[in-house]
């Protein structure tokens, strides 16, 4: 039996490496006594198993091969992507067709705001059940029951011609939506790494500016061209959950979440500084929510635009909170250590922009305002998701990402919520000086918040391993030494 020396062992080892990737002519199979049949091995290409391709071996790597594209991130990630624009979508097509359930119906404004209400209402409620749902049950199988609801739901809304029916099925379109988002936000955190999350974070929040922008104009144009069917739009939309949900069967479960502590998921709430950044994600998503009551009013009496007129500058305006989500999806995936600083910047410049907009001398000028605006709150929430998951990774322990999901979800549902009542009824005392300075100090207090956070806890600054292998083995080298 020959030995070689550990030196001797490299020159060969690096020969064999080089070998093995050369091109091998395939020789005939030899056929074993049992029947089996056996490749020889200098006919082997990489990765080829000697087996014959009938054995369980060649069909589990065929399997892999064949079944690859199921258990691809990138792919899982888009197929969610779509499942948030549907969403989106669903969730603002009713706007063009609610005079004709007031109509129809006989609702009062009251029941109008209620029925509107019913979603981010479930949406908040239901937070405790979707991080349940995700981490028990996984997050192919809460796609699938957050899809075959939403389904139901929109069916639904077609068929309805109750008012607590529709209560019902707004409710549970605000479940659904809940448990889209918190396993779209799990599968990133625990598919990418999180200098890559930044981009698809960025991608899911403006796709949902998209399909908020495109639901009203789908359902106002099918509404209409239907003759006025109430149940047309809202089946074009459950043709497309029909789709979304046969491509939400073909995927996997893909990303392994880390090792679980023993720490309850619960002590994320009690965690000052990821509750603090949760702060940001609702004022990021309450100063749009405030706008939507109070705009269409404020240009009806300034400039006496038409509703038609409101809403395509609507539409402009959404505009700049799709590419400011896109643009800072891609900067903190490239400078994670800029984050704060452009987080900062977009919390006190868009407290100047919401003072600015009552201040516009034209139309040209307020709807440039009020695009930049919605560009710097696209800015504020994107990189707002993964410093949260590194916060709590450290300070309750790792494998909580649907807790971190559940907790963003629930400081967005209460400030799209408290946005828009709250300035709502401010404005009822008040006037749109006072609502929009309001905001802009709220914007300021985010400011300081974010700043003073950073400086006592230093969040969203991202620590090399390099420099903690350094230093443990520093003190290792002096507590020899001290020993000695």
């Amino acid at each position: 039996m020959l030995e070689f020396e550990p030196q001797e062992l490299a020159p060969l080892l690096f020969v064999n490496s080089i070998l093995l990737r050369l091109p091998q002519q395939r020789g005939p199979p030899i056929t074993k006594e049992d029947g089996s049949v056996v490749i020889p091995l200098q006919d082997l290409s990489a990765g080829e198993s000697r087996s014959d391709p009938s054995s369980s071996d060649s069909i589990e790597n065929y399997d892999k091969t064949t079944q690859s594209w199921r258990t691809n991130p990138k792919i899982a990630v888009w197929v969610i992507i779509g499942a948030i624009f549907l969403d989106s979508v669903f969730y603002s097509i009713v706007i063009p067709i609610l005079p004709f359930y007031v109509e129809s119906l006989g609702l009062e404004q009251i029941q109008v705001g209620i029925l509107f209400a019913s979603f981010p209402f479930a949406y908040l409620i239901s937070a405790p059940i979707c991080i349940w749902a995700v981490d028990k049950l996984g997050r192919k199988k809460s796609m699938m029951i957050s899809v075959v609801l939403i389904e139901i739901s929109s069916i639904g809304f077609a068929l309805s011609n109750q008012y607590w029916l529709l209560l019902l099925c707004r409710s549970i379109q605000g479940f659904c939506s809940n448990l889209t988002w918190t396993s779209g936000m799990v599968m990133v955190a625990v598919s990418f790494k999180p200098q890559e999350q930044g981009v698809y974070l960025g991608t899911m929040f403006a796709v949902a500016g998209a399909g908020t922008l495109l639901g009203p104009f789908m359902g106002g144009l099918a509404f209409e061209f239907s003759g006025y069917d109430k149940r047309v739009p809202f089946l074009i939309v459950s043709g497309l959950l029909f789709v979304d949900g046969v491509m939400r069967s073909f995927l996997k479960d893909v990303g392994k979440p880390a090792q679980k502590s023993k720490n309850s998921p619960w002590r994320i709430f009690t965690s000052p500084k990821a509750l603090a950044l949760a702060f940001v994600v609702s004022v990021s998503q309450g100063g749009p929510a405030a706008l939507e009551p109070l705009v269409p009013v404020y240009l009806a009496d300034s400039y006496g635009l038409s509703p038609a007129w409101i809403g395509g500058l609507f539409a402009v305006a959404i505009c700049g909170f799709v590419l400011g989500s896109l643009l800072m999806g891609w900067f903190s995936d490239k400078y994670p250590h800029w984050r704060i600083h452009a987080v900062s910047a977009a919390a006190i410049i868009t407290a100047g922009f919401a003072a600015l907009l009552i201040h516009t001398p034209n139309l040209l000028f307020f709807t440039l305002s009020l695009f930049i605006f919605l560009f710097l709150a696209g800015i504020l929430n994107t990189p707002i998701l993964p410093e949260v998951m590194r916060i709590v990774a450290r300070d309750v322990g790792p494998g909580h990402e649907a807790a971190v999901s559940g907790l963003c979800n629930c400081a967005y549902s209460i400030g799209a919520s408290v946005g828009a009542a709250g300035v709502s009824a401010l404005y009822e005392v008040t006037d749109l000086n006072v609502c929009m300075y309001t905001l802009s100090g709220i914007y300021v207090f985010v400011c300081i918040l974010v700043i003073s956070v950073v400086l006592r806890g230093k969040i969203f600054s991202v620590p090399k391993i390099e420099e903690h292998q350094l230093l443990s083995a520093s003190l290792e080298e002096e507590s020899t030494s001290a020993v000695e």
